[in-house]
């Protein structure tokens, strides 16, 4: 069933969706790169211009070698968008979503084509400008198509690491994830992620893999984290940059808990018992909402690997160096 929003969706077709795609280039060239990358347990094969490769620099952690065809193939290009598409009458986000094809054009006209089928996408920009957050967490629509085809899944939440063994930190926007997993980066731990991850439930475990490295700082966390600004960043708008962390951690790991992070500033840090429905609520409806299409794939997959994870809150509080204790904490306690 198609999911989409707007008008005038008729000629946007399977086949012509499917027809633009078998134009996907990634032969490398004169003026062009061509990037592999370990996205989950997949090959993710990136083409762009040369003069455009940082817009993917978020992921240059991930870069591999090898020989084959990719599990993925991706074109990112510069040039206007097809007329059928450059004619519709919509507003906001348009969305097609289907058992063959995704498409998906966002509010700065970046758009998204992927062949379910063939495993073939173009991330297709009409315009030289590129919006500064998708140099943070490029590719994500594409992305989330291929990791849920796969029993994958985005799961919006930080992920930190010690001794092996990942926490992962979800809740709302404003909840500390990111100021955590900073703060965790500093103490020592391993960092995975502070907005997005992969996850795959396994059996009865679930496995994390690290997507970007980057970290976004609020003026709030710039001050309790001064030192992170000497990391090379990006305005991503202007309430937000966003840190390059060259040390970030690609996985996978094993997640052993799942914390709800939340800011109370009358109480001192700390950790209370949370139940995994609290856990689910907190962490599945952004991690579906902000992706467009194959939500119940995702919200299952989702599903499956919080109720294998123990919950707990995590309160964050002025005594900020607590935190990264608290985490090491909770992952000793859960360790399996």
């Amino acid at each position: 069933m198609a999911e989409h929003r707007g008008s005038g969706l008729t000629t946007a077709t399977t086949e012509e969706i499917r027809s633009l795609l078998c134009t996907v280039d990634v032969v490398g060239g004169p003026g062009r790169c061509v990037f592999r990358h370990r996205v989950g347990r997949s090959t993710v094969d990136v083409a762009l211009p040369a003069d455009r490769a940082s817009l993917i620099d978020a992921m240059s952690h991930l870069r591999t070698s090898g020989i084959g065809e990719a599990d993925l193939v991706v074109e990112v290009r510069f040039a206007p968008h097809p007329e059928w598409l450059r004619d519709l009458d919509f507003e906001g986000h348009l969305v097609v979503d289907d058992d063959d094809v995704g498409l998906h054009l966002g509010h700065d006209g970046a758009l998204a084509l992927f062949d379910k089928v063939g495993n073939r996408a173009l991330w297709w920009f009409d315009t030289a400008h590129v919006a500064r957050w998708h140099f943070a967490a490029p590719l994500r629509q594409i992305l989330h198509w291929h990791c849920v085809g796969r029993g994958q899944a985005l799961l919006h939440a930080a992920a930190v690491s010690s001794g092996g063994r990942a926490a992962l930190i979800t809740g709302p926007g404003g909840s500390g994830k990111s100021t955590t997993s900073l703060l965790c980066h500093r103490a020592g731990l391993g960092f995975l992620a502070d907005d997005y991850c992969v996850v795959e439930p396994k059996g009865d475990t679930v496995e994390v893999f690290g997507l970007y490295r980057t970290a976004k700082l609020t003026e709030q966390s710039r001050q309790l984290l001064p030192s992170a600004l000497e990391q090379d960043f990006l305005e991503v708008d202007q309430e937000k940059r966003a840190v390059y962390l060259p040390d970030a951690v690609a996985g996978p790991m094993p997640a052993d808990v799942m914390l709800i992070a939340r800011v109370d500033e009358t109480r001192a840090s700390h950790r209370a018992p949370a139940t995994r429905m609290q856990a689910f609520a907190a962490a599945g409806p952004t991690s579906v909402l902000q992706q467009r299409g194959g939500g119940a794939r995702a919200l299952g997959i989702l599903a499956a690997a919080i109720r294998n994870m123990p919950a707990e809150h995590l309160v964050v509080s002025n005594d900020v160096e607590e935190v990264p204790r608290l985490i090491e904490a909770s992952l000793r306690e859960h360790r399996r």
